[in-house]
């Protein structure tokens, strides 16, 4: 079963053939959001899924590693993933919650670091880049694959795990990478501001998944969908 019609959703469409997993993909989106209607109206489909679940089923859900950045950690989406996880810890007899990273896929939400930015040079739109911050970029398929893959393990039920590349990409260096791909010139303010934060741990069998450097991942990405 899957919860959720963005492109979360629809790229574990499969697990709609499935009765003993429920894919929760659905919720706030704007990390930016201040309308609580927005946060009440996730809690509340939460809730209501969860008190229909068998106790046999195995309840995923997707959180955020921005939690670990300290720069928003007092902002209302932040405190929401926290209080959704805990909500499910509480609930749930069996479950899985994934920190996940910068998704990047067909469709991906417009508010996202990597849409911005994608559309801000393509449209010629002036923007300021944080000449020292970092993001962490992954692929909504290897989402996908690494998801599959943890639901098959026993061992890491019951838990969170962080999906992320296992490192992080410059932002001026997105920029830039983007700027190529879109044989555009940006209409880029580099400020002497930003910083970058860890996530971690991340689980072996993540870390042995990946095999490209950081640079080839991210040029692997825009091929993929630019």
């Amino acid at each position: 079963m899957v919860v959720g019609t963005g492109m979360m959703a629809k790229r574990f469409s499969a697990f709609d053939q499935r009765d003993d997993v429920i894919i929760f993909a659905s919720g706030v989106s704007n990390s930016k959001e201040k309308d609580t209607n927005a946060y009440d109206r996730e809690i509340n489909l939460l809730n209501n899924t969860i008190s229909r679940m068998r106790t046999d089923q195995l309840f995923v859900y997707f959180s955020t590693t921005s939690i670990y950045d300290p720069s928003v950690n007092d902002s209302m989406y932040i405190l929401h993933k926290h209080h959704v996880e805990h909500f499910i810890r509480e609930q749930c007899r069996r479950f899985m919650i994934f920190r996940v990273s910068n998704v990047v896929g067909p469709g991906s939400n417009p508010r996202t670091v990597f849409s911005f930015f994608v559309n801000a040079i393509q449209n010629e739109i002036p923007f300021e880049v944080w000449q020292y911050s970092e993001r962490n970029l992954i692929d909504i398929d290897d989402v996908y694959n690494l998801v599959c893959h943890f639901i098959g393990l026993k061992e890491v039920e019951n838990a969170m795990l962080n999906l992320a590349y296992p490192s992080n990409v410059s932002v001026p260096e997105m920029v830039e990478a983007i700027a190529g791909s879109l044989k555009k010139l940006p209409k880029a303010s580099f400020l002497s501001m930003g910083s970058a934060y860890k996530i971690e741990p991340l689980h072996e069998d993540l870390i042995a998944y990946f095999t490209l450097p950081a640079r080839e991942y991210l040029q692997q990405l825009l091929c993929k969908y630019l």
